[in-house]
């Protein structure tokens, strides 16, 4: 029975707590609405004009496959996207395309907001960029790719020209197994068996099959190496897909700011009037130890 009644004592000890803290809580708000409600308007004021002034940006996206020799990449997204932090890998000309040329530090810039990033296990690196329109943004991803192209075209030329140098030679050995055969008297052959002339024709009839055999892979040789020059095989650095470059806002973002702005002016006129009845308080306090001394 006690412990009944403890236990109701102290429920309504806890429902007194809570009610009194409520109405704390309640008288707080009464006291300072105006400083909550001026604090919340002039933040919230504030946010609308960053949100509808600030100048708007969008955003281009932009997939790239790496170069390729025969079906093997030239460099890899991994070594691609760490050249791209390097502020000296861009022209000239791309600062100008991506409108920063005059900034101080272009380069480094430019590196920032590519924010490369390698795709695993695929030779394709993907690049964002944010510029003052779409298509302003699309050219400068755009020139962008053309220095990879620069660069990885200067990486691919010792091994492009080694492969083009096997063809050349694989199509002279071409050319004189023909001419040959060419000179070969076929149709001179004669079969009939006579000892003086068996040796003669069989040593003719197995030069001609040497040559057709020879003139057969060549042919299949140089085919096949055609074909691993030529693309998919062998390519220069492309897109994967159109860059994506949608005429959406990507900064500012309006109703983000307004929350943002809403919450950071209840927060402040809440400290404001806290600050400011707590040195109401302390001043109160003072004068009266002072009225007692």
């Amino acid at each position: 029975m006690q412990n009944t009644e403890t236990k109701e004592t102290s429920f309504i000890n806890n429902d007194r707590g809570e009610r009194s803290g409520l109405s704390e809580i309640i008288q707080f708000a009464k006291e300072g609405k105006y400083w909550i409600i001026s604090s919340t308007v002039t933040c919230f004021i504030l946010g609308v004009a960053i949100a509808f002034l600030t100048p708007p940006t969008y955003e281009a996206v932009a997939s790239i496959q790496m170069a390729s020799i025969t079906s093997k990449d030239v460099d890899t997204p991994v070594v691609v996207a760490e050249k791209l932090k390097l502020p000296s890998y861009y022209s000239e000309q791309t600062f100008k395309v991506c409108q920063i040329a005059e900034h101080p530090t272009a380069g480094r810039y430019l590196s920032k907001e590519l924010r490369p990033t390698a795709i695993k296990n695929a030779s394709i690196i993907n690049l964002r960029f944010r510029g003052q329109s779409p298509s302003k943004a699309q050219r400068c991803l755009e020139s962008v790719l053309a220095d990879i192209r620069k660069d990885q075209a200067t990486l691919a030329k010792p091994a492009l020209e080694i492969k083009q140098a096997e063809l050349r030679a694989l199509e002279l050995k071409l050319e004189a197994s023909e001419a040959l055969k060419a000179q070969l008297p076929v149709k001179n052959i004669d079969f009939v068996f006579d000892n003086s002339k068996i040796s003669g024709s069989a040593l003719l009839l197995a030069t001609l099959i040497t040559a057709e055999n020879d003139i057969r892979n060549l042919r299949s040789q140089i085919s096949d190496l055609k074909i691993a020059l030529s693309e998919p095989q062998t390519k220069q650095a492309s897109l994967v897909a159109p860059i994506y470059a949608p005429n959406i806002e990507a900064e500012p973002q309006k109703l983000l700011i307004l929350l943002a702005s809403v919450f950071a002016g209840l927060v402040l006129g809440i400290l404001i009037f806290a600050t400011k009845k707590s040195i109401i308080a302390n001043g109160a306090r003072l004068n009266r130890t002072h009225s007692t001394d």
